[in-house]
């Protein structure tokens, strides 16, 4: 009597999948090919800078780090839309 049971419950389960799939599959509407940011948040060589990337803003954020807390410095346009950004030396 279980195995009847359980072959409904898996038939019932199986032809539920199946019509699911079965149904037409939308495609979207455009495909983005823009990258993901890779390092948006970088610290200058000797720990005194924090620069980040303000990609909607399009702009690069640089921070002084104090003790506690972060002040802002400065804060220029990038002229493009960059993923990343990294301190050299």
């Amino acid at each position: 009597m279980l195995h009847k049971i359980l072959g409904a419950l898996l038939a019932a389960a199986l032809s539920c999948f199946a019509l699911v799939c079965s149904g037409t599959a939308q495609l979207p509407e455009y495909t983005l090919f823009e990258a993901g940011q890779v390092r948006p948040v970088a610290m200058s060589p000797d720990g005194t800078k924090l620069f980040a990337v303000n990609t909607p803003n399009a702009t690069l954020e640089i921070f002084d780090i104090g003790a506690d807390e972060l002040s802002p410095a400065a804060s220029g346009p990038t002229h493009a839309v960059f993923p990343s950004t990294r301190a050299r030396r």
